[in-house]
């Protein structure tokens, strides 16, 4: 949540199940540890930016007329990425 004070209503909306995080809370936790800590905000930055993360859209032919489901059966996901062609292709 990014209203702070909207956080028990959506810890209620949410029910038992529902983890509600508090992104102030998190944010100033991190920025104080980053101040105690050398080279903390390094390591920080590696793992919550998207450098290196983007998403590459391109035509697929062959998954024309098929459902959405097909694409991600496990074999046919196994056998793309083990190939290593969809990444060689995205760059």
């Amino acid at each position: 949540m990014h209203n702070t004070a909207s956080l028990p209503a959506a810890r209620l909306a949410g029910g038992p199940l529902a983890h509600v995080i508090d992104a102030d809370d998190i944010a100033i936790r991190l920025i104080v540890q980053s101040h105690r800590q050398s080279g903390l905000s390094t390591v920080y930055t590696d793992l919550l930016d998207f450098e290196g993360h983007e998403f590459y859209i391109r035509p697929e032919p062959s998954l024309t007329g098929t459902t959405y489901a097909r694409p991600w059966t496990p074999t046919t996901w196994a056998s793309r990425s083990a190939s290593g062609t969809p990444t060689a292709r995205c760059r």
